[in-house]
């Protein structure tokens, strides 16, 4: 099963934690496509409460 998972990542610096929260697909784009979706929808959940 672990082989099946990847974790989509926004940026890798040495020392510093690479998200917060992992996004988890059964292909790399998957994952992205996952992190993309949320950053959507924050993103819309903020602009709204502005």
């Amino acid at each position: 099963m672990a082989e099946k998972r990847w974790r989509a990542v926004i940026a890798r610096l040495p020392g510093v934690p690479t998200a917060m929260m992992p996004f988890y697909g059964e292909t790399p784009d998957q994952a992205a496509a996952n992190l993309g979706d949320w950053l959507d929808r924050a993103h819309q959940h903020q602009g709204s409460t502005v």
